[in-house]
């Protein structure tokens, strides 16, 4: 969903080059031992989160990279998946956080089976082609009364991060 005042093409690039650079996004940043103290951050917001959930709770985390937000929340849930358009990122992230259940591909076209008591993004809303269809996808896979957390990037990451340019 394009903000007011902004146009967005008709359709996605193809899949290929969305996992491309992706996978080259995830390489420069995520491809690393440890957390920066940003992820950290999220990290320790997530795991306060699924440390309420009841116990036997399932968690899934849209946009994951390599998973290590997922990651993060294991010793609070029974199950943890993760879900990335960089198939890169899942290679990587399954070995780093081998307890996360990891898939690649599009979100809005991967078979997962709800319902999860938290559904979890980090900075990852902002690059979806369909927003509208994530949120809805997200609302559906949802278990009543669950959680999502929702974290968007700050611009002082998105400047520090982005090889994009205005």
């Amino acid at each position: 969903m394009a903000s007011i005042g902004e146009s967005r093409p008709d359709a996605p690039p193809p899949l290929t080059e969305q996992q491309e650079f992706w996978n080259s996004w995830n390489s420069t940043w995520r491809f690393r031992d440890g957390l920066d103290t940003f992820m950290e951050a999220q990290a320790r917001v997530a795991a306060g989160v699924a440390a309420r959930l009841p116990k036997g709770a399932r968690v899934l985390d849209v946009g994951c990279g390599t998973g290590w937000l997922a990651s993060s929340v294991l010793p609070f849930v029974a199950e943890a998946w993760g879900t990335d358009l960089s198939p890169g990122a899942i290679e990587d992230g399954q070995k780093r956080h081998p307890g996360v259940k990891l898939l690649a591909g599009d979100f809005l076209q991967l078979e997962l089976q709800p319902p999860f008591d938290l559904i979890m993004s980090a900075d990852s809303i902002a690059h979806m082609y369909d927003q509208e269809a994530c949120v809805a996808r997200i609302a559906d896979l949802l278990k009543p009364g669950g959680t999502f957390l929702l974290m968007t990037q700050n611009r002082y990451v998105w400047r520090r991060r982005s090889k994009l340019v205005p």
